[in-house]
């Protein structure tokens, strides 16, 4: 069996599709207006609020975990890391035209990969 040579990474490439700060909602207005004019789909791990992005906008996100529900700093953390990843992974299945808030719920961090995947799957499709 070959060795790989020095210095060689055995690791696989990043995906492109990043979720950097460009493509998330920043300013608070635009929040206010995403939570003012969206519809609201409630799911088993999370809340999406979707609005129509204003003419000429691309397609951003916003990624929130309530104290409420989130006591500790780290459990919170967390729970946006996911959504994060969740989004980045799956962007593909929301509509370009729109601007979306994703909120944790209780449940989020515990809950198996697969069953957040499936839960984005179906909040989208209700959205659409």
């Amino acid at each position: 069996m070959l060795a790989a040579p020095h210095g060689a990474h055995s690791r696989q490439p990043a995906l492109t599709p990043c979720f950097r700060a460009p493509a998330r909602l920043h300013r608070q207005r635009d929040l206010a207006l995403v939570f003012a004019s969206g519809r609201r789909v409630h799911g088993r791990f999370m809340t999406l609020v979707v609005a129509t992005a204003p003419l000429n906008q691309p397609f951003l996100a916003a990624v929130m975990a309530r104290k409420k529900d989130f006591r500790r700093a780290v459990a919170r953390n967390r729970a946006k890391r996911r959504l994060r990843e969740l989004l980045r992974l799956h962007r593909h299945l929301c509509p370009q035209s729109i601007w979306l808030i994703l909120i944790a719920r209780p449940g989020l961090c515990e809950a198996p990969w697969q069953d957040l995947i499936a839960d984005f799957t179906a909040c989208t499709r209700r959205c659409a």
